[in-house]
This record gives structure tokens, sequence and C-alpha cells, in this order.
């Protein structure tokens, strides 16, 4: 019974000692091993395959190399082998839910290297041919389509063109070749071996590194541009200096007191303007040809025609201080003869004249190589008066509003009105602002309230006559 014991215990060792060999042996020592793979074109390919579970034989020990595939089966590959997991719903009226090929479809799906048929269905258990297989392998590796690459073969003709760009594709990236006869075959049915080989190389093909070489750019000399001095000397016809400005289309120079300005100009015609006040404008160009330029220029005095306003009221009587402004002209003021005189050249001068308690006029004085009366007749400006406006003690605000003419500018002041009714000396008293050109608001007010209340606008606080003017007491 001992000696049976101990025999037993060393067999117990010896298995596991056997037990712990086979578990450091490399998984792949017992790896399936075709029986029909040696020797054929894609023996070391197929094998590798095997050796890495991409690829499973059958139970009889075969590979069957030779054999076409489905396109359910190689879905299942190309799965496999670029490890897509990712799934997405597919409603394919051909691929059942309890179909082995079910999840592989949705994998294809959600990869969307594959689509299925116009009539909704994915045809799985059909074989697939080696232009589709193309199509599928340029679409996962991002193949620029080259359908020029495809008529090396001897039936290119027969490459759908759906999908002869692709099939151009896989044959410029050495992913897919043809056959030894020149053809590709493209409606033929790709075999397990053909697979393996497709998509091996597809998994080791790496797009080529376009280098493009830099672009040299010779530098652009640009030799300096030679400039020569051109002096100008602007005087009039007794031969006296004249300030004016030179004019030429990108730039404009004074003179100095002595009427003299020089400027660098380059090699060429240079049209110029002469412009002084009081003068003529004269025109030329300044010919430089490598040398320095002097350019006289005679001004001509324009000449001038005395306009003479005579400005009266209504009633003949002259209006002394009137002011008569003129576009590009000083504003001149008449004298107490109401006549002020000036000098204007030829044209259009339109004017305007203002006098304090006059309404403002407007015109034009057209000089025509003569002397020029011109006579303006102003209207006063009178006073207006409102209608009686009723005031409570709870009041603190009275707003002046004038229709059809201006408050004059500046500062409005209780002088400038006239105030009546009860509560004339509170409203006189309070403060007076001017909000526009037509309103006046009188604020901070203590009022006793009552129905007769007027308010007088003077002539003078008038910038344009007033047709009417409103008065209204409110609480603010």
């Amino acid at each position: 019974m001992t000696t049976a014991f101990r025999n037993f215990k060393r067999i117990i060792a010896v298995l596991a000692i056997i037990c712990l060999m086979f578990s450091l042996m490399p998984a792949n020592t017992f790896a399936f091993q075709a029986t029909d793979i040696s020797g054929h074109w894609a023996q070391v390919k197929i094998q590798s395959w095997i050796d890495k579970g991409l690829i499973k034989g059958y139970p009889d020990g075969t590979f069957k190399p030779d054999q076409d595939i489905t396109r359910a089966e190689f879905m299942a590959l190309v799965n496999r082998a670029f490890g897509y997991t990712a799934v997405a719903p597919i409603t394919y009226t051909d691929v059942k839910a309890g179909s082995w090929y079910a999840p592989e479809v949705a994998k294809a799906q959600a990869a969307g290297y594959i689509t299925g048929y116009p009539d909704g269905t994915m045809k799985p258990e059909n074989p697939i041919t080696r232009e589709e297989v193309a199509t599928i392998v340029a679409r996962i590796k991002n193949l620029t389509s080259d359908a020029n690459a495809a008529d090396k073969y001897t039936d290119a003709s027969k490459i759908g063109s759906w999908s002869k760009g692709q099939v151009g594709a896989v044959t410029s990236a050495k992913i897919m070749q043809g056959y030894p006869d020149g053809s590709f075959m493209p409606q033929g049915l790709i075999t397990r071996a053909e697979v393996v080989e497709a998509l091996d190389n597809a998994l080791h093909y790496t797009a080529p590194v376009v280098v493009t070489p830099p672009v040299v750019t010779p530098p652009v000399v640009t030799p300096p541009v030679v400039t020569y001095p051109v002096t100008f000397t602007v005087a009039d016809a007794t031969y006296a200096p004249v300030q004016a400005n030179i004019v030429f289309p990108s730039q404009t120079i004074a003179t100095d007191v002595y009427g003299v300005a020089i400027i660098n100009l380059a090699n060429g015609t240079h049209p110029y303007a002469v412009t002084a006040t009081g003068y003529d404008t004269v025109n030329g160009s300044a010919v430089v040809n490598s040398a320095a330029v002097d350019v006289p220029v005679t001004m001509t005095a324009t000449p001038t025609y005395a306009v003479t306003f005579t400005v009266a009221d209504a009633t003949y009587a002259k209006i002394d201080g009137a002011s008569i402004a003129i576009v590009s002209q000083d504003t001149i003021a008449t004298d107490v003869y109401g006549e002020a005189t000036i000098n204007l050249a030829n044209g259009t001068h339109p004017y305007a004249v203002t006098a304090t308690g006059y309404d403002t006029v407007n015109g034009s004085a057209v000089v025509n190589s003569e002397a020029l009366p011109v006579s303006v007749t102003m209207t006063a400006i009178t006073d207006v008066t409102s209608l009686a406006f009723t005031t409570t003690a709870a009041n603190n605000t009275v707003t002046v509003t004038l229709t059809g003419g201006t408050f004059k500018a500046g500062a409005i002041v209780a002088a400038d009105f006239t105030f009546a009714g009860t509560d004339a000396g509170p409203i006189a008293a309070g403060i007076f602002t001017r909000t526009s050109d037509t309103v006046v608001t009188i604020t901070d007010l203590t009022l006793a309230g009552g129905a007769n209340n007027t308010v007088l606008v003077k002539a003078a606080t008038q910038a344009t006559q007033a047709t009417s003017v409103a008065a209204v007491a409110s609480t603010q």
C-alpha cells in the first residue's frame, strides 16, 4: 500500500511538470497547419494570417485557397483585420437578426466601407467579385481615384465605370494586381488566397509622402529712382513774388515768401497747376530729362468788380450793422448808410444778409465784368403775444413754443419776454432754458394760479419771424 501510494505521487509530479512545459510553449506551436497550401503562391501570407488568428481553415484540415469567398465572409475578414468593432443599425431585407453574419454587416455599415443594393438587400451569401473588393479596399485606404491606371489591363473595357477609378487606385498602390495574361478579370470571383493577399497589402500600405520642392523666387532688385530738383519761381506781371500752391497729381507744395518752391522729380513729363488767391490758375508741365529744371510761372491777377450792397427796411430806412455773408469771402457789415462794398470776380456769388430784429434775406450777386449794385430789403421782426394760459399753485414749469419762427441763438433771459397776468412776476423769476430753436422752458416756479396769464416774445428775441406763440403750464 505504501509503495503504491509512493508511485501515485510520482505520476502526479510528472503530469504537473508536463503541464508546466506545455504552458510555457508559444501559442502558435499548435497553430492550424493547412494541408493544401504547401507550394501555393500565397502560402506565406496565408499561414501568417492563420497564425495571427485573422483567418481560419476548415475542419478537414484544408484551407481551400482557390475557393471563392462570400460578401459576408469578406466583411468578417475586413472587420477582423482592421479592428472594426463599432456597429450601426441595419435594415437589409436579407440579413436576418439571428444569422452569424448580422453583426459583421452591422460593423461594415458603421465603418462605411460597403453598402447594399438599391432593392434594400445586402446579398451576404453571394460571392464577391474582384472589382467589388478593389472598390472597398480603395475606400478603406482613402485612395485617390485613378481610372487611367486601370487602362493597362487587356480587359479594361469590362471594368465597370463605377469601379474603374478604384481598380486603378489599388493597382497604383500595389495592393491588387492583374493576372499574367494582362487581364484584371473585374467580374471574376476573388479567391480566399487573393483576399488574404489584397488585405495584407492594404494593412501594410502607407501613402507615399509627396515632397514638394520649395519654390525659389529670385529677389526682385528695383533700381533706385533718380530724381532731379525742379525749381518753381512764381511772380505776377510786375515780377512781384506770389505765394502760391503748386499742385501735382499726387502731391501739393507751397512756395515760400519769395515765391519759390523746389520739388524732386524723376525723368518724365509732370503736369501741374499753380493756384493763388486773387490770381487766375496757371496750368503747365515740367519736363525732366536727367537734369535740374527751372520753371518760371507768371500769375495774372483775377479782375474783380465793386459790388455795393444797400440794405434798408420796408420803409426805406437804412439798416446799420447788417452782416453780408458771401461764400468763400469775408463777411462785411453795412455802415450807417446801410451800405457795404466788396470786390468780386465774375461769377455767381450766393449771399445771406442778417440783422438783429429782421428776417434773413438770401440771394445771389451775379458779376459780369462790371460794378454791381445790390438792393436788399429786410422785413422787421415783430413781437408776438400768446393767448391767455392758465396756471395753478401745483404747477412749477411753463413751456413757451414758437410757431413759424425761431428763437435767437445764445442765452435766453426774462428780459427777452414780457409777461402779464396773475403769475407774471413769479414766471419772470424762473430759470430760462432754450431747449430747441422753437422752445424755451421756464422752471423752478412758485405760482399762485390764474387764468389770465400771457407771454410776449420780443422781436429781438426772435431769429426769424414767428406767426404765433403758445405757453403751457405744467408740473414736472
